[in-house]
């Protein structure tokens, strides 16, 4: 299962007004301080609409700010208007709560509730009707099971679930960018054996009061990255749900060689792809109250595909590298020794951790980059691989005989307490 770094404590963060804010005018864009999951992702011409950023409903006084409402020509239209106008009431004045809000909506927002489960499921099944289908895909949506025919290559499964508040918060990540998170987070896995997607399932739980338009813009940002790398969206689930959860399920082919994380053996020099640490580093400015959204998860299918060939052993990097070289190392009956000098840490984590970056880098999780175990004959290989694979390879430590761990070492070879090896849902 996919790891959440620090996001796990749930909850959305709470709204108050900056002392230098200056209250928007009537029909002012109020800023782009977050993104409501209950509010279309679209206003006016198109233009992103804002959050209204409200304290929580037990509080006797909610922000004035406020999204400008979206046309009825634009499709899933919405916002609330700023109260008042000029000579309006203080900011400490009390605002409607969310359900006098949702009223005066009306039928400008059209909601999950009000569309019902078989219309927009219809009109799914219309949209993704349009995909050209070719030889492999024999049956696609709107039957009570997709066929397809693949091909004679081995076949690669795998699935995962994001869950609001625990992998993600929605003012941290736009639909669309909710959408690419949630495929690249699967599709993460069938890089590390070597394979890549072709076609792709998904099951999205969803609020009765979520906008439509949030729900539109998010499949688009799904459809977007698995077209971009080569999978169709050939079906899917809609359900009633507390909070939105996106489950995943992707089907896939190795066009060569299949590397498992059993393979590492001792003397194996451990590589990762790219940087490390940036997603956790996101996360905690997010959770201090800084603006700022979270990166969208590399994509490493080229790099598992020119990888594969030399690897003993690979896993990617999404509950935090030492929790994950750990899966590796338990898999293969070693241990493995990192060096923290060497880690690739991602831009900023040194100058906003200083000494304490290695380790946070290690642990954070959501990088979803590579690491690969490779015999100490190919090492010469990784520098002719790098400009190949579209992205860095740093050599970051080996793997050793004796029972399966990790261990992060200093310049001076002084073992690191670690606060902890990654993300884990029940720690």
């Amino acid at each position: 299962m996919r790891g959440a770094a620090q996001l796990h404590s749930g909850g959305a963060r709470r709204g108050g007004r900056r002392p230098d804010a200056r209250r928007p005018r009537q029909g002012e864009d109020p800023g782009r301080d977050a993104i409501r999951p209950d509010l279309p992702p679209e206003g006016p011409g198109g233009r992103r609409n804002q959050r209204v950023r409200t304290r929580r409903p037990d509080r006797a006084h909610h922000r004035r700010d406020a999204a400008p409402a979206q046309s009825p020509s634009a499709g899933a239209a919405g916002g609330v208007r700023t109260p008042g106008g000029r000579g309006g009431a203080s900011a400490r004045e009390e605002l409607p709560r969310q359900g006098e809000i949702d009223a005066r909506l009306g039928a400008r927002v059209r909601r999950l509730r009000d569309v019902g489960e078989y219309a927009w499921i219809a009109r799914f099944v219309r949209d993704l009707s349009s995909q050209r289908r070719g030889a492999r895909i024999v049956v696609g949506p709107g039957d009570d099971a997709a066929v397809v025919r693949p091909g004679r290559r081995a076949l690669l499964l795998t699935t995962d679930t994001l869950i609001e508040n625990v992998h993600f918060r929605a003012g941290w990540v736009s639909p669309a960018a909710l959408g690419r998170r949630a495929f690249r987070v699967s599709v993460s896995d069938l890089a590390a054996m070597g394979g890549g997607p072709t076609f792709a399932l998904l099951a999205i739980e969803a609020p009765p009061r979520l906008a439509v338009g949030h729900l539109d813009a998010l499949v688009r940002g799904f459809r977007a990255a698995a077209g971009a790398s080569g999978a169709a969206l050939v079906g899917g689930n809609l359900t009633a749900g507390s909070h939105l959860a996106i489950t995943v399920a992707l089907l896939g082919e190795a066009p060569g060689r299949i590397v498992t994380r059993a393979g590492g053996r001792a003397g194996d020099a451990l590589y990762v792809t790219g940087t490390i640490g940036g997603a956790g580093l996101a996360v905690r400015r997010l959770r201090a109250g800084r603006r700022g959204r979270l990166p969208d998860p590399p994509l490493r299918l080229r790099a598992g595909r020119e990888l594969a060939p030399f690897a003993h052993a690979m896993i990617d990097v999404s509950d935090g590298l030492v929790q994950d070289v750990g899966h590796l190392c338990r898999a293969s009956g070693v241990a493995a020794e990192l060096e923290a000098a060497s880690l690739p840490l991602a831009l900023g984590c040194r100058r906003a951790l200083g000494e304490a970056a290695p380790t946070f880098a290690a642990t954070a999780g959501e990088d979803y980059e590579l690491v690969v175990a490779m015999p100490p004959r190919r090492e010469h290989l990784a520098a002719r691989l790098s400009p190949r694979l579209g992205c860095r390879l740093s050599r970051v430590g080996r793997l050793v005989a004796g029972p399966p761990g990790v261990r992060l070492r200093d310049a001076a070879g002084r073992v690191l307490a670690l606060p902890r090896d990654g993300f884990d849902h029940f720690a």
